[in-house]
């Protein structure tokens, strides 16, 4: 009946739309394999930065720890005791003297430690600056941690491989499922159309679709929409269709 091709049109509308969702859901799929694939690159990328940076600081505090226990820094705080108790007796001389040679060793000090920027040589400014370098060195050494725990949840080249190959396959099933609704969605709205004008009855319009196989090729687009989005009936759909 004319209720029956309505029916059927409603079923191809929703198979349509199945498609449509296992199409998007590819597309969210084969975004993620990008991203992954992406990833392998840019990771190790910035793995190597973050250690390169963790050298850097490390370098920095094993510096400034051999700097507070050498003999050339006690000295260097000798000479600071040394100036002070000058200046307290008025010994300008003496004070010059001790000035030029605080100056020799700060310029020393400056050459040996340039790219931590210290402007002070002080016991207080040496522990700030060990502190504040241990800081840097546990946000540098948790965000190698996280890269790692990244590249360990990375698929590897096979599956990344395999899983591009899944999405082609899927996206064929889908592209095959349209068509196949489309076909008979043209077939239906023929029919309807030249019952509508009165050039065949519903029995002759009727006559000239094969039902059977419009029906199959609902099913068959259903099971293209559920293996595209991993559950396969496909072979059912194929096996109605051939019959």
């Amino acid at each position: 009946s004319e209720v029956d091709l309505d029916n059927k049109l409603a079923q191809i509308e929703e198979s349509e739309a199945e498609l449509i969702k296992s199409e998007q859901e590819l597309a969210k799929q084969e975004q993620q394999l990008l991203e992954a694939e992406q990833a392998k690159t840019t990771l190790p990328q910035k793995l190597s930065e973050l250690n390169a940076q963790k050298a850097q600081l490390e370098a920095g505090i094993a510096s400034l720890e051999a700097l507070k226990n050498s003999e050339e820094y006690k000295g260097y705080l000798k000479l600071k005791e040394q100036l002070s108790q000058a200046e307290a007796a008025g010994d300008q001389e003496t004070a010059e003297y001790l000035r030029a040679q605080i100056e020799a060793a700060e310029a020393e000090m400056a050459t040996q430690l340039g790219s931590l920027g210290l402007t002070s040589y002080t016991e207080e400014a040496i522990d700030a600056a060990i502190t504040q370098l241990n800081a840097n060195l546990d946000l540098v050494n948790s965000g190698i941690a996280q890269v790692e725990a990244a590249q360990a949840q990375l698929p590897d080249d096979q599956t990344i491989a395999d899983g591009k190959a899944q999405i082609a396959d899927g996206k064929a099933q889908i592209a095959a499922g349209k068509a196949q609704l489309a076909s008979a969605k043209n077939q239906i709205n023929s029919a309807k159309q030249q019952i509508a004008s009165g050039k065949v009855t519903l029995e002759q319009a009727l006559a000239t679709l094969n039902e059977k196989e419009i029906s199959a090729t609902i099913e068959m687009a259903s099971a293209q929409a559920q293996l595209a989005s991993g559950q396969s009936k496909i072979d059912e759909g194929k096996a109605q269709l051939e019959e």
